[in-house]
């Protein structure tokens, strides 16, 4: 019972400790119907060529339909 207790409680910790971050979004985020390029990463990278390597895993075609600093846009 003791050692139940102890892995119980070192796994408890353990999830405690982890820095897990509801609120992170990666800054380049797609899948085989769209996508998303973080405005501070298209500013620094190609964002159409990493729209492209990433479409084409899909066979897909980018087509890009905006770009702007504030969501919604």
């Amino acid at each position: 019972m003791r050692m139940i207790a102890a892995l119980s409680l070192v796994a408890m910790c353990g999830i405690q400790a982890s820095p897990v971050r509801a609120d992170w979004v990666p800054p380049f985020k797609g899948n085989d119907t769209g996508g998303i390029i973080a405005y501070e990463l298209a500013t620094t990278v190609d964002a159409r060529q990493l729209a492209v390597d990433h479409c084409a895993r899909y066979g897909k075609v980018g087509k890009f339909l905006a770009g702007g600093p504030h969501h919604g846009g």
